[in-house]
């Protein structure tokens, strides 16, 4: 396996495991709103910056096989 493809799917268990374990269950008992806007902003930005960086990916291999 590749080793950037091996660093993506790392970086999506990563996540997922962050997700199952933890992060979303700070986010549902922080009573601050402030914290939760703030918590709630990074959570969007990580998984969007995760989704980009799987979507370069994917066009990445798509033009290897050509058209």
């Amino acid at each position: 396996m590749d080793p950037l493809d091996r660093d993506l799917l790392n970086r999506i268990s990563v996540t997922a495991r962050d997700l199952r374990t933890g992060r979303l269950v700070r986010l549902s008992h922080t009573l601050d709103q402030d914290q939760f806007t703030e918590d709630l902003r990074d959570l969007g930005l990580d998984l969007a910056d995760l989704g980009e960086d799987v979507l370069s990916r994917v066009a990445e291999l798509d033009a290897m096989d050509g058209p």
